[in-house]
């Protein structure tokens, strides 16, 4: 992946400029909320329909998800499947479909 990430909080109040400490890579020891620049998020949405494409031919062999699962006494069936569902092709072309809209911001909580 490409360079141009920044820190989600200054490019949140129009000032992409980088921090003293900011690392400028996607790992959780650095920031815990970055910005996926254009040119990135094009190909993490490319990358992200060959493993989809390879899912549906058979080439790559999807392992379930055998929990935790997260439960709430308001949950739907489609938040359920969401949040605690398997990792198949579906869920990886509508990822790949978000992600070619171009920038946007992540965060992790550990």
């Amino acid at each position: 992946m490409g360079s141009g990430r920044v820190g989600a909080y200054r490019w949140a109040n129009g000032q992409p400029q980088i921090h003293a400490d900011f690392r400028p890579d996607y790992e959780p020891q650095s920031d815990y909320f970055k910005v996926v620049n254009e040119t990135d998020a094009r190909e993490l949405a490319a990358s992200l329909r060959r493993v989809a494409a390879a899912i549906d031919n058979g080439r790559v062999q999807v392992q379930p998800n055998p929990g935790p699962v997260l439960l709430r006494d308001d949950m739907t069936q489609f938040e359920h499947s969401l949040i605690s569902g398997d990792l198949d092709a579906g869920f990886l072309q509508r990822l790949a479909a978000f992600v070619e809209q171009g920038q946007f911001a992540f965060a992790w909580d550990d």
